[in-house]
C-alpha cells in the first residue's frame, strides 16, 4: 500500500474546503439561522390598531388606556408592540406612519426606526408620533423573535451573540 504524504498547505486547503461546505449546508449556523433562511426576506403587509375592550376593568376599577399595534408580514408571522394613553391620536399617527411602514422589512429595525424618526422630527416633538414609533419598534423585535425561534431578549445582544440578525442600511 501506497503511503502519499500531505504537505502543511494541502492540508490547510482540504480543512478550509471542508469548512465552506459546513457553512454552505448550514453545520455552522448559529441558533435559529435554519429557521431564518426558510422565511427568507419579509415585507410588512398590514399595520393594525388594538383598542382595549371598554369594559375591562383593571386594578379598582380603572379603564385601560393602552394601545396595542400589530405589524402583520407575508411570512404569516405578527410581531405586537405596546403604547399608552390613548387611542384616537395614536391611531391617527399609526394611520400617518403606516406608508412608510407597509411594504418595508420588519427585520431590518434600525433602518425602519430612522426613516420614521427622521419622518417624525420635524413635527412637535413628543406624543403620539413617538408613541407609535416605540410600538411598531417593539413589534419589529417580536417578529425578530418570532422568526429566529429565540426569545427577544437573545435578539438584543445580537451584536455580541449574533443569535439573530437585525441589519442596519
Amino acid at each position: 500500500m501506497q503511503s502519499k504524504a500531505i504537505s502543511r498547505r494541502g492540508l490547510l486547503k482540504a480543512a478550509a474546503a471542508g469548512s465552506l461546505a459546513a457553512a454552505g449546508n448550514g453545520a455552522l449556523d448559529t441558533p435559529g439561522a435554519g429557521r431564518r433562511r426558510k422565511r427568507g426576506p419579509m415585507k410588512i403587509t398590514k399595520i393594525e390598531a388594538v383598542r382595549f375592550r371598554g369594559d375591562l376593568r383593571l386594578v379598582e376599577g380603572i379603564e385601560p388606556n393602552w394601545m396595542w399595534v400589530r405589524l402583520h408580514t407575508d411570512k404569516g408571522i405578527v410581531g405586537l408592540g405596546e403604547s399608552y394613553p390613548g387611542y384616537e391620536a395614536h391611531r391617527g399617527a399609526l394611520k400617518e406612519l403606516a406608508g412608510m411602514v407597509i411594504g418595508k422589512d420588519p427585520t431590518k429595525i434600525e433602518r425602519l426606526w430612522q426613516d420614521l424618526f427622521y419622518h417624525i422630527s420635524y413635527q412637535p416633538w413628543g406624543g403620539a408620533d413617538t408613541r407609535m414609533l416605540t410600538a411598531i419598534n417593539i413589534a419589529q423585535w417580536d417578529i425578530l423573535g418570532k422568526a429566529a425561534g429565540l426569545p427577544v431578549y437573545k435578539c438584543l445582544a445580537a451584536k455580541r451573540r449574533r443569535n439573530c440578525s437585525s441589519t442596519t442600511p
